[in-house]
């Protein structure tokens, strides 16, 4: 969920971040502790993957704006999830991923690639990674992310 669209630091109001911080982090945070013993079981007792569908928009070592910031707040604290979760995994791989600048109501008909090329990318990452990528962050073409 996006949340308003704001130009740098503003104020946010405490039904915006309330609304945001819900969808984005809180329904992740109770989710995930539940999923990851599923997870940990998956292919034979040797683990599968869980992922969550983050944002570039999320990472702190790559931030270069604050535009929408309720939003890449709520991504980070989406991201610190995943990692925390990650560091209980012991079969499970979990990572955190980027769709791309998507053409969808979200990123607007102007956006770099389609939800087809998102999906076939993201599918790819995750048929490719391996319990070494755990707790990492991957762009839809496989790029890691810095968090």
């Amino acid at each position: 969920m996006l949340g308003p669209r704001t130009e740098g630091a503003q104020p946010v109001t405490r039904e915006d971040f309330d609304r945001v911080m819900h969808v984005n982090v809180l329904g992740p945070m109770m989710v995930l502790p539940l999923v990851l013993p599923y997870v940990e079981t998956g292919h034979g007792g040797h683990g599968g993957v869980l992922a969550v569908l983050s944002s570039r928009m999320g990472s702190i070592g790559s931030m270069d704006s604050n535009g929408s910031w309720l939003y890449r707040v709520s991504k980070a604290g989406v991201n610190a999830a995943l990692k925390s979760v990650a560091l209980d995994a012991r079969h499970a791989t979990c990572v955190a991923l980027h769709p791309g600048w998507v053409q969808t109501d979200m990123g607007g008909k102007g956006a770099d690639i389609t939800p087809q090329q998102s999906v076939k990318g993201l599918r790819q990452v995750l048929a490719g990674v391996k319990h070494r990528d755990n707790g990492s962050f991957f762009n839809h073409d496989g790029t890691p992310i810095p968090w």
